[in-house]
């Protein structure tokens, strides 16, 4: 691991940083147009359209109630589908730094969807940045990942942008579109919070 320094903000960027006397915000905006929307959201029309379009023809049976029981689990999976679209399109990330503590909050429609991630700001030990990568593994199979940005202390950690644990439709997965955004905002935190930024390289092939 090394010191490193990104001070340019790259161009065409839409997140935004807001530094006002001891507060510090980093919003980053919905998706836009994510590739995973041109898949999603026709699989989604045809699913829930064929499901009303079963749910009014079981109505019409005299045991409708056991029919649309029946139904429950792909009702479920519809309103997910529903869900993931519109978390994709209009989801917002927030990170924030005051005076005593630093904190992550994603927030669909200005409501908070996932409980929010706090660290005291005075227990913060180190941000670290890590390089994309992509590598052969010892099966052949190729390996990728996103540069990743995270403040960690000695018990907890706040990953901004990068991999988080591989969820599906994780808040923060791959939010940050180009690596030297991630690097712009790894030197707009360390140099906010006083703190060495480190880097960490990872194989590439």
């Amino acid at each position: 691991m090394k010191t490193i320094d990104f001070r340019n903000k790259p161009d065409r960027t839409k997140i935004k940083i807001t530094k006002i006397s001891d507060f510090f915000e980093i919003c980053i905006p919905p998706y836009e147009y994510h590739l995973s929307i041109f898949f999603m959201a026709p699989f989604t029309f045809f699913w829930d359209g064929l499901l009303i379009l079963i749910i009014r023809e079981q109505l019409q049976l005299p045991d409708f109630h056991r029919s649309l029981f029946s139904l429950l689990p792909y009702c479920a999976i519809g309103i997910f589908l529903v869900y993931a679209c519109v978390f994709i399109l209009f989801r917002k990330i927030s990170f924030r730094i005051d005076r005593h503590e630093i904190s992550l909050t994603k927030t669909l429609f200005g409501r908070k969807i996932h409980r929010e991630i706090t660290i005291p700001k005075r227990e913060i030990a180190k941000i670290i940045f890590t390089h994309s990568y992509s590598y052969r593994d010892s099966d052949g199979d190729f390996i990728t990942g996103s540069a990743e940005l995270r403040c960690e202390s000695e018990t907890k950690s706040i990953s901004i942008c990068g991999r988080w644990g591989g969820r599906l439709f994780d808040p923060a997965r791959g939010v940050v579109k180009t690596e030297s955004e991630v690097k712009w905002l790894a030197y707009e935190i360390s140099e906010w919070l006083d703190k060495p930024l480190m880097i960490i390289e990872r194989p590439t092939c």
